[in-house]
């Protein structure tokens, strides 16, 4: 799920640029706020999910192991998305490359440095 939010933006954007709509001059901008979107709308999906889900026993135990099975997902799924585009739609190759790099950006962040 938290993937299609990223992917529904994306195309939504491209659409959007695509039919003239947003002048290339405000692409920028606007993925800014595409992005602000999708973290918004994937911090309320996960808020309310994760409300409810904690009454199974299939989640971490820790909320760091939690974070670590989330991005380790998230990266899995947007691999297997890349191969998918590029076989299908390679078109939409681009989206899958953006949303790796925010992957791993943040994956990197999420590291602390050795000390």
């Amino acid at each position: 799920m938290l993937q299609s939010f990223g992917y529904a933006a994306e195309i939504a954007l491209q659409s959007e640029v695509e039919s003239g709509t947003i002048r290339p001059e405000n692409l920028p901008l606007m993925r800014q706020w595409t992005q602000f979107w999708e973290r918004w709308v994937s911090a309320s999906f996960l808020q309310g999910y994760l409300a409810i889900a904690p009454q199974g026993s299939f989640l971490p135990p820790t909320e760091l192991e939690l974070q670590t099975l989330l991005n380790i997902y998230i990266l899995e799924r947007t691999v297997y998305s890349l191969g998918y585009e590029l076989d299908y739609r390679p078109e939409r190759v681009e989206i899958c490359l953006r949303q790796l790099l925010r992957s791993l950006a943040v994956k990197l962040e999420d590291e602390t440095p050795p000390t």
